[in-house]
């Protein structure tokens, strides 16, 4: 890590990086092991030249999910379990995730068009925040959803529906997450581990375990 801060980033153990929303040079690198206070997360205002410690209040962990929310706004995963938040540029972090389930959260989304609005994709389940964090409560009871596995979970951000993957397959909201319905036609293995909206125009790309990559028009 004292390497990365002179800008020498060959040897750093990066687990997870991310950019600021609304500021193209600023970058959060979470480190997959540390020895340094402060050393959970790193910041770079000069597009990666430079790097400084900025995970003041997190433990020591790994960092392997990093997500950019509001300007200087930050959520990151540490050992695969615990949320923490910073809205101050990294300047110092809280535990964020009252009402998360205790499992391992696999993804967080965060919604393009309204920053506050987030997904986070679980062991448990799917929950829904709109409070930038603060608090959160289970999506998809009594459906599709309820108590699974979550793998995966992405935002379309033209026209704001979730798409969530999991062991049966990837399924749409257009309400919220409020209800689901199923789009695996076509998927010739269930086990979808990850998801991307992009492309011109835009596509839902499906990650399948084995290896397989799929992808689909959006309606």
């Amino acid at each position: 890590m004292r390497d990365m801060m002179k800008g020498n980033t060959e040897s750093a153990q990066f687990a997870a990086l991310a950019q600021e929303a609304g500021s193209p040079k600023t970058f959060y690198a979470g480190s997959a092991s540390n020895d340094g206070p402060n050393g959970a997360v790193y910041k770079s205002t000069d597009g990666g030249k430079k790097w400084s410690p900025s995970g003041k209040g997190l433990p020591g962990g790994k960092v392997g999910l990093l997500r950019a929310g509001a300007p200087r706004s930050v959520f990151a995963v540490v050992d695969g379990k615990t949320l923490y938040r910073t809205t101050d540029g990294g300047g110092s972090w809280s535990a964020a995730g009252d009402g998360l389930s205790e499992g391992g959260v696999n993804e967080l989304a965060v919604d393009p068009r309204t920053p506050t609005r987030l997904f986070a994709a679980t062991e448990k389940g799917l929950f829904l925040s709109t409070d930038s964090g603060a608090s959160w409560s289970r999506v998809g009871e009594g459906g599709l959803l309820e108590g699974d596995d979550v793998e995966a979970v992405a935002i379309d951000p033209a026209s704001g529906a979730v798409y969530a993957g999991n062991f049966h397959g990837v399924f749409r909201s257009a309400d919220g997450g409020a209800s689901w319905q199923a789009m695996s036609a076509g998927l010739p293995n269930v086990d979808v581990r990850t998801l991307v909206v992009a492309g011109a125009p835009a596509r839902l790309w499906a990650g399948i375990a084995g290896g397989s990559v799929y992808s689909t028009e959006l309606p």
